[in-house]
């Protein structure tokens, strides 16, 4: 890649577009930017880098500081570079986000960042994003390979010399893409966290499965458990005890089954004894008891023989209210014409009546609308009357506005005749300063001349010889030869003090032109101010006028506004009206359907009357619902008769089958009682109970041992699982502790070096080759670089650090122990092997031009020398080196020239030569 033009605009210290023709220096060999302090020279490097990749060449600069300070507001900040690679021309133009003036109105807005890039087959990209990409994709570098073999900013050379590992480690991850080797270890490290992680948690839930074992402390098991607990045996040799255990618990409760079993036979001969004392017992209680129940039946089935013979006589009446109900039900759709009829003409009365008041109530209203109608059109035509002066007072308006733009024109002229005035007074006694300075100057300068020709004369007149011609005038005769003046400036201090005189007329003519622009400019506010004011004023003070003219225009103002909102009253009393007409045409249609409605009602109502008086008079009840009353209490009196009969019948029944179930009882419980012993109940229970608390006692014996033997049989199926899951996961678990601290650096005793630091190793070691060739010959042999291969601290990361070789005395130190000089060879030396080697991992790019943005003030003239040879070197075949430089040997001994001069006026203006 190698720049053709540079063309920037507003862009950092260069207020308007200044153009760099790179073609001018050829296609080979150094160049050198040189000029003032802060004039711009790293803005050239940072305008190129971010034309190509939309950032500075150092990372201490960001795009938002690119706008110029010195720029007009209306001077567009961008830059364009045009440049080639593998024989192509591509144009590329961006400009950053920066504030500008609005173009229509006044204020400002934001100028969004933006990219183009025009590629040889004529195609244009304009997204700054696919811009960036094609760029990469073009050079084969990003940004940051860009900025270390292209283009090496200030400070960046020391940082990389100095670097510790791990910040070396950072650089090169970017240069050489190692990221890669640094997630695998990552990964590796990852992977051995969690199998360890699950190692932990198997041996944590092992544990904690033995701890649940239940045993007895004088139990071989016991004792195990807690050296296991305490790291003195392994997990392994409790398995073996609890087998033991869990055997022991089953014979135990074989045992206690076994003498269950027993007692179990013996109560349950003891409840059979029991069981027939008790039946004998009850059977005796049972015959008593039946005996009194009989007597008491006897007696309730005789007083149920006259109940049932009272019920049937009332069951026999039961037709004659079966009639009755037949008759209602027969008349009970007249009951509901009757009702219907009614409410029709209760209807029909209420409608007249609501009809009547419906009419006074609308014929109010009506003559109500009619005086809101008849008062809204005289109100409409007084505010008539009133709008008719508007375009007056509008007019009026018009010409007040106008004096008042001219008086605030007068208060503007003054205050900027005032300031005009005193700016004038400052330029004056400026230009009076400067105007004595430069005739003192004069007098200073004509003095010295005069001595310097006086001294010169002098000169010639020492060596003149009577008789010989004069070489100034050739006269042979010398009557009054000169005398030397021995004071006389030399010619140097003669030239310096002309060009004093001169800068000091050149400052009092500036000055002089600068108060003589002012003159003129307060002159002609003055001319204005006293026409306006001879126009306008008409002998008033300005305040009188001014407040003259505010209080007319506000009463002019408040008119208008009172005109305006008459309109707006005019506008709603319209709509007003309309609404009110349609209302009184709605309430007179509304009106006379109210009177036709009511006369249709009144003919109903006749002949509805009639119809009721016809059905009351074939009618046995009030009503329906009183019909339905007495229909009601008739089917509740027969439902009564009929349910008593049925009961009275049921209960006679029932009391004779009770009768016989007690005779039955009696008889069989007598069977019972006959050929039965006596039997001590109380002893038998006594003994009853003894041995069921002998049979709780061994069931809960019993229960214990189960669980015991079922907790543990668990957790011994738990352990089992467990050891053997556990198994598997050490294995894993040893190879990948041993990879992990491997890829990862933490081998015990060993140096701390990763996986990603020992393949950065092998691109360290070439690029410390590569800048060896070039520090052996720039340093005449002395020194040598050579890359750490123990470190300091064994607990530090380590593999990327530099010593230094001093082949004169031997030894071998710190990079760091270099001086000042010392370090900056070994620093571009290295600079430029990282450069060599990036291209040639990045696939041989083709990079046709280098950038060096570093202080060479630290070098002698030697070391210079050397320098220049190096960088010079790099220029075989068609390769340009630009180098920004103070050191005023470099402007002798490098003929091309890239010269950044600041305007006196603010900016900085670029010169090449060549």
């Amino acid at each position: 890649m190698r720049p053709t033009k540079l063309i920037m605009s507003a862009f950092g210290p260069y207020s308007n577009k200044v153009e760099i023709d790179f073609d001018k220096l050829g296609e080979n060999g150094l160049y050198l930017i040189t000029g003032d302090t802060g004039a711009g020279k790293t803005t050239i490097f940072d305008a190129i880098t971010y034309a190509l990749y939309g950032r500075a060449s150092g990372e201490n600069r960001d795009a938002s500081m690119f706008r110029s300070k010195y720029a007009l507001e209306s001077t567009p900040t961008s830059v364009a570079l045009s440049f080639t690679y593998s024989g192509k021309d591509y144009y590329i133009k961006r400009n950053p986000e920066y504030v500008r003036p609005k173009s229509r109105g006044d204020g400002f807005t934001t100028q969004k960042a933006s990219a183009e890039l025009y590629l040889p087959n004529g195609k244009t990209i304009d997204k700054p994003k696919e811009v960036n990409d094609a760029v990469i994709d073009i050079l084969g570098v990003d940004y940051h390979q860009f900025t270390q073999i292209v283009m090496i900013a200030q400070g960046d050379f020391l940082k990389l010399l100095n670097s510790s590992t791990d910040e070396r480690k950072q650089i090169f991850q970017k240069l050489f893409k190692t990221q890669k080797y640094n997630l695998l270890q990552e990964k590796i490290k990852e992977d051995f966290l969690e199998i360890n992680k699950k190692y932990n948690s198997l041996k944590s839930t092992i544990m904690q499965y033995i701890d649940g074992i239940k045993c007895e402390e004088d139990e071989n098991l016991y004792l195990t458990i807690e050296k296991i607990k305490n790291d003195e045996a392994p997990f392994i040799d409790v398995i073996p005890l609890i087998k033991d255990n869990i055997n022991n618990s089953e014979e135990e409760e074989k045992k206690c089954q076994s003498e269950l079993d027993k007692i179990d036979g013996e109560i349950e001969e003891i409840t059979k004894i029991l069981t027939k004392a008790k039946t004998l017992m009850d059977a005796k209680k049972s015959i008593k008891k039946s005996e009194q129940d009989l007597l008491k039946k006897e007696e309730e089935k005789n007083k149920l023989s006259l109940k049932v013979e009272e019920a049937k006589k009332e069951y026999d009446k039961r037709d004659d209210i079966l009639n009755e109900i037949t008759q209602i039900e027969i008349k009970l759709d007249d009951y509901d014409e009757l009702e219907k009829n009614i409410n029709e003409e209760e209807n029909i009365r209420n409608r007249i009546d609501d009809n009547d008041k419906l009419f006074n109530k609308k014929s109010l209203s009506k003559d109500k609308l009619e005086e809101d109608i008849k008062n809204i059109e005289e109100e409409i035509r007084s505010i008539d009357e009133i709008i008719k002066n508007k375009s007056k007072y509008i007019e009026k308006k018009s010409k007040l506005e106008e004096e008042k733009k001219d008086i605030d024109t007068i208060i503007n002229d003054k205050e900027n005749f005032d300031k005009t005035k005193e700016t004038y007074e400052n330029l004056l006694k400026d230009y009076k300063i400067k105007s004595e300075k430069a005739r003192a100057l004069k007098e200073k300068y004509d003095k010295g001349n005069r001595a310097y020709l006086d001294e010169q004369a002098g000169i010639l007149a020492k060596n003149l010889i009577e008789n010989e011609p004069c070489p100034v005038c050739g006269s042979t005769s010398h009557p009054n030869p000169a005398k030397q003046e021995f004071n006389a400036p030399t010619k140097e201090e003669l030239e310096k003090l002309k060009s004093e005189f001169e800068k000091a007329q050149e400052e009092e003519r500036k000055a002089s032109e600068k108060a003589g622009e002012v003159k003129g400019s307060l002159k002609e506010i003055e001319e204005r101010l006293n026409k306006l004011s001879n126009d306008i004023l008409n002998g008033k003070s300005l305040e009188e006028k001014k407040d003259d003219v505010d209080n007319l225009l506000n009463e002019v103002l408040d008119k208008i506004s009172d005109i305006e909102d008459k309109e707006t009253t005019k506008e709603k009393l319209n709509q007003s009206l309309q609404k009110n007409k349609d209302n009184l045409t709605k309430l007179k249609d509304e009106i006379q359907n109210i009177i036709n409605s009511k006369l249709t009602d009144e003919t109903m109502l006749k002949n509805i009357s009639q119809r009721i008086d016809n059905l009351k008079g074939n009618l046995k009840y009030e009503n329906k619902n009183h019909a339905l009353k007495t229909k009601k209490s008739l089917e509740q009196t027969k439902k009564s008769i009929e349910e008593n009969y049925k009961e009275t019948n049921e209960a006679f029944e029932d009391c004779k089958r009770s009768i016989d179930e007690i005779k039955i009882k009696i008889d069989t419980n007598k069977e019972i009682i006959k050929n039965s012993e006596d039997v001590d109940i109380t002893k038998e229970e006594e003994k009853q109970t003894y041995l069921k608390t002998e049979k709780q006692n061994l069931q809960n014996k019993q229960k214990n041992i189960n669980l015991t033997k079922e907790i543990n049989s668990s957790y011994l199926e738990k352990i089992q699982s467990k050891l053997k899951e556990q198994e598997k996961v050490e294995e894993k678990y040893k190879w990948l502790n041993a990879l992990s601290s491997t890829a990862n650096g933490t081998l015990t005793g060993k140096e701390k070096i990763m996986l990603e630091t020992y393949i950065q190793m092998a691109y360290f070691d070439r690029i410390i080759n590569r800048a060896n060739i070039r520090l052996i010959s720039m340093t005449s042999g002395q020194y040598e670089l050579i890359r750490k291969t123990s470190a300091d601290n064994k607990r530090k990361q380590s593999g990327l650090e530099l010593d230094v070789i001093d082949h004169y005395n031997g030894s071998k130190r710190d990079v760091k122990s270099l001086s000042g000089g010392e370090s900056f060879k070994a620093s571009l030396c290295l600079a430029l092997g990282l450069c060599d080697e990036i291209q040639s991992s990045a696939g041989g790019i083709k990079l046709d031009t280098m950038f060096v943005d570093e202080g060479f003030g630290s070098l002698d003239e030697e070391s210079l020398s050397q320098a220049i040879r190096t960088l010079s070197s790099l220029c075989e075949g068609n390769r340009l080196v630009g180098i920004i430089s103070h050191v005023s040997e470099l402007r002798e001994k490098i003929d091309k020239q890239i010269i950044v001069k600041k305007e006196k006026t603010g900016g900085s203006k670029v010169i090449v030569e060549v």
